[in-house]
């Protein structure tokens, strides 16, 4: 199942299992549920375990609440326009100071330019000691759900890229940190593979599970992973601007 993501507390905020280079990738299907109209951002990776402190970059829209792009401290790059309702593939490669950042809609060629947007972009966070997924570290909540995250050191190919979308559970294994299929039903606590700790934070209403894309098999065997399941941490709240 995804999780559904629809006020400002309810987050993953993590300390550990995060990539060891500035090189790293992500995938993950997202799904705009409602537009606030207001930066809404499923993930940021910052090089400061501190908010408000520190390089970061953002996966978000802008402030019309659909426009995704890639952004940094100081740069981003062209954004893909969302529609509410719709299940997209959103992947981020960073290689150097290179990020590109891929938004498709599911069944759709994700490698077309309308979709692939690439910057060199200054201020890109070295290295990694803070990650939100759901929101960032101010106010820029998800008002959505995401389905079967995955994060590796170092650059996939753009075909291992593709490849990722064909599944759920991670095809490539080498230099894996994280893989959250967000699959329990209770959502006490994230379920974080292949280690490392997490906390699935709910804010004053719980946190529900959502529907995933359709016609996604967990594996190639139909099989789902094996999944650890961590002891539940305690994750502040982040500040408010």
């Amino acid at each position: 199942m995804a999780v559904r993501f629809d006020m400002l507390t309810d987050a993953v905020s993590v300390t550990s299992g995060l990539p060891t280079a500035a090189s790293y990738t992500l995938t993950m299907w997202a799904y705009l549920e409602v537009n606030r109209n207001a930066y809404s951002n499923p993930l940021e990776m910052k090089s400061s375990a501190t908010d408000g402190l520190g390089d970061a970059m953002y996966l978000g829209t802008g402030v019309d609440g659909v426009s995704m792009g890639a952004a940094t401290n100081s740069n981003s790059t062209a954004t893909v326009t969302l529609s509410v309702g719709t299940w997209y593939r959103l992947a981020v490669v960073v290689s150097g100071t290179s990020l590109t950042m891929y938004c498709a809609p599911v069944g759709v060629d994700m490698t077309l330019a309308a979709y692939k947007k690439n910057v060199t972009a200054a201020a890109l966070p070295a290295s990694h000691a803070k990650m939100w997924l759901g929101k960032d570290e101010y106010e820029g909540w998800w008002n959505g759900r995401i389905a079967a995250f995955k994060m590796w050191s170092g650059a996939l190919s753009e075909a291992q890229i593709v490849d990722e979308f064909t599944q759920f559970a991670p095809k490539v294994t080498s230099g894996l940190v994280r893989y959250h299929r967000f699959s329990t039903t209770s959502l006490a606590a994230d379920a974080p593979s292949p280690g490392g700790t997490a906390d699935l934070v709910a804010g004053s209403t719980a946190i529900a599970t959502a529907a995933d894309p359709a016609g996604i098999p967990e594996s190639a065997g139909g099989v789902a992973p094996t999944i650890k399941r961590p002891y539940r941490a305690a994750v502040a709240r982040a500040a408010n601007y």
